[in-house]
């Protein structure tokens, strides 16, 4: 892919949480409390201040063509209405991606170990001709890592270390207070790249320890190779549309799978009668490689262990 760093935009986006002030970046607001520039119609802001204080940075990312950043070649008027898509892609597939981030990280040593590196999660992305403007639909993932910003020289991670740490820090702290699972660890840098543009959006998502093994647990070669499988099965579902979520049933290890579908004005999410066979069918396909013979089923029972 072919990134000019030159001119590169980084926009940090809060994508848990889509209702926060652009300028200020307050949260808990309402869609009534917020109003959306009316150049991107993207970013949103709780105050005309807010907007006009915010205007000489938002600039760049709101007018067509002030920024060659290329998002227009990928299908979108101005850098902001990319990465607003992204956003809503991210937090349409969040617990895909979840999941996604999670199967890297104890993969690679543990989530104490990637912490205390200080590794951050890097996602490819390309855009897809949207069917209706769905969420679900917008972006397919070409490549996902785990980077160790210390090894590491492109001018991404040097860009990701200082601006608006103090936000990043703030935000950590936030989910701190609000999320009490004992088993929260910290939370982890995601950073988003889309192929084609010069696009760059920064998030976070949290991490958790393991459900029934030290979180410096060695993941035997059977596990490692479901965790692979995990991977292919998510890939393969966000390029389809297919969208995961936790499991509704308490006696089910197979998380619920289902299609945005339009309601009026809004996407809602529609749970399909049989998850399972959905995931059977994706997995199975001839493009998506097995590293196991283990069933859907036998694949979530081992991931839920974990």
């Amino acid at each position: 892919m072919n990134i000019n760093w030159g001119v590169d935009i980084i926009d940090f986006v809060d994508i848990p949480n889509a209702l926060t002030c652009a300028r200020c970046k307050k949260d808990g607001l309402s869609k009534q409390d917020l109003k959306r520039c009316g150049g991107c119609r993207a970013a949103m802001y709780c105050s005309r201040d807010c907007q006009r204080e915010d205007w000489p940075s938002h600039r760049p990312l709101c007018r067509p063509g002030s920024v060659d950043t290329g998002a227009q070649a990928v299908g979108y008027q101005a850098s902001m209405s990319l990465a607003n898509a992204v956003r809503d892609w991210a937090n349409v597939h969040r617990e895909t991606v979840s999941t996604m981030v999670h199967a890297l990280v104890r993969s690679a040593g543990g989530v104490e170990r990637v912490l205390k590196d200080e590794e951050g999660v890097f996602i490819c992305l390309r855009s897809l001709q949207r069917v209706f403007d769905n969420p679900a639909t917008a972006l397919e993932i070409t490549s996902l890592s785990l980077l160790n910003k210390h090894v590491r020289s492109e001018p991404i991670f040097v860009q990701w270390e200082e601006p608006q740490k103090s936000y990043r820090e703030s935000l950590a702290a936030s989910h701190a207070r609000k999320n009490t699972n004992p088993r929260r660890a910290g939370m982890i840098p995601v950073t988003y790249v889309v192929e084609g543009t010069d696009l760059v959006v920064h998030s976070q998502e949290t991490l958790y320890r393991p459900h029934f093994h030290a979180s410096d647990c060695p993941v035997d070669e059977l596990t490692a190779a479901a965790f692979k499988d995990i991977l292919s099965l998510c890939i393969r579902s966000v390029s389809t549309g297919l969208v995961l979520r936790a499991s509704s049933g308490s006696d089910s290890v197979v998380p619920d799978a289902g299609y945005m579908v339009r309601q009026k004005k809004t996407w809602e999410w529609k749970r399909s009668e049989d998850p399972t066979a959905l995931m059977l069918a994706l997995i199975n396909s001839d493009d998506v490689p097995r590293h196991t013979s283990l069933s859907i089923t036998q694949l979530w029972a081992l991931w839920k262990i974990w």
